[in-house]
């Protein structure tokens, strides 16, 4: 399989003059398409597919698969494909294309998300397109050494071009314990909710003949459990047992292993949007894979945070519908604490969190299905 690392399109021209300017377009299509491939889903769903028309590269999400109890007015969807959208452009203009998109709201997923187009433009090559197959969600505990202030500046200013999507950076210790605090409390919540149950289980893949047969889901080691711990996730497997639990504290035990886990970051961040629409998503995502992108660069270690977010747009947006009181406290209390920590303002929505430090590799890596599964009617 052909991958970003590997694969040089000047080398490969130079070696081969005699390539005709369709096949160089279709080359770099397949290019393209392979980088969006490369971008995250939640829990690795990869809920898209990719389809060249000849005039544009359409996107589509598939809503039944590609959605949960925790997805609100369909904004991972958008998530997901912005992110998608920013790897397509890394290696868009390093071909020589800049990329215009038309973003559509309907949720049905016989027509494409989004439409990609190609416009042809001077190369660009970016530093960034080595680390696209490289980029990794990593779960270990990270050095308590706080991130360097220029590579939060550098975080910093990836917002600049951004109309809607705005990012906070917490680095003080007192604040990364705080937020790693509010946000390890999420984990309890799966042992009280069965929807969150649900979503918090149905992607595990347990074994590593699972992990080669879906191809999809996270792997049981990319969690960074010790023995003991696996033996626990394996037994809250089951719902009934995970409410049977949830009666002798077991909740709070997972809070505070999640607390101290977050609290050995070198800085939190937090992306927030003014308003929840298909495009303010979009360009959430966009940012989001950015930074994640130049933190891969600089081989630090990076895991996005998305439950305590979401469960705040749920209760905001759609009235806690889903929820029972003591989780829509719990999300009330989560928004004031971001607004307080962040600088909100009234009306700010939270989109998602995310730690990054300097860690070990993770233990083991999401693995993708294969592209031919994904991309239809490139390179034939």
């Amino acid at each position: 399989m052909k991958t970003l690392s590997n694969l040089n399109p000047t080398k490969r021209r130079a070696e081969e003059p005699g390539l005709s300017a369709d096949s160089l377009e279709a080359e770099a299509v397949a290019r393209i398409i392979e980088a969006g491939w490369w971008a995250p889903t939640p829990d690795n769903w990869q809920s898209w597919r990719f389809q060249w028309t000849g005039e544009c590269i359409e996107i589509f999400w598939d809503f039944e698969t590609g959605t949960s109890f925790l997805d609100v007015a369909h904004g991972v969807a958008y998530l997901s494909i912005g992110g998608a959208v920013t790897n397509m452009e890394i290696i868009a203009n390093a071909e020589g294309y800049d990329l215009r998109v038309d973003l559509r709201s309907e949720t049905d997923s016989n027509r494409p998300t989004a439409r990609v187009f190609l416009e042809p433009t001077t190369k660009r090559p970016s530093p960034l397109a080595a680390v696209i197959p490289e980029r990794c969600t990593n779960r270990r505990p990270y050095a308590r050494t706080r991130l360097e202030p220029e590579m939060i500046e550098r975080l910093r200013g990836l917002e600049d071009n951004c109309r809607k999507a705005q990012l906070s950076m917490l680095y003080e210790r007192d604040e990364i314990e705080d937020i790693g605090e509010m946000a390890g409390e999420f984990d309890q919540f799966f042992l009280h909710i069965p929807e969150i149950h649900d979503v918090i289980f149905r992607w595990i893949r347990w074994t590593q003949e699972e992990v080669l047969r879906t191809r999809d889901g996270l792997p049981l080691g990319s969690l960074e459990l010790n023995f003991s711990d696996r033996l626990g996730l394996m037994v809250l497997r089951k719902w009934v047992r995970a409410k049977a639990l949830a009666r002798l504290g077991m909740g709070r035990w997972l809070a505070s292993r999640a607390a101290k886990l977050y609290a050995s970051s070198g800085a939190f961040g937090v992306i927030s949007l003014p308003e929840m629409s298909a495009e303010a998503a979009f360009e959430a995502g966009r940012l989001l894979e950015k930074i994640w992108l130049v933190a891969s660069e600089k081989r630090l270690a990076f895991q996005p945070i998305a439950g305590p977010a979401l469960l705040v747009m749920r209760n905001r947006l759609k009235g806690g519908a889903g929820m029972d009181a003591r989780l829509r406290d719990w999300a009330t209390e989560v928004e004031r604490d971001l607004r307080s920590l962040c600088s909100f303002e009234e009306g700010t929505l939270p989109v998602i969190l995310f730690r990054v430090g300097e860690a070990s590799p993770p233990s083991a890596r999401a693995l993708r299905r294969p592209l031919d599964m994904v991309a239809r009617d490139v390179m034939k």
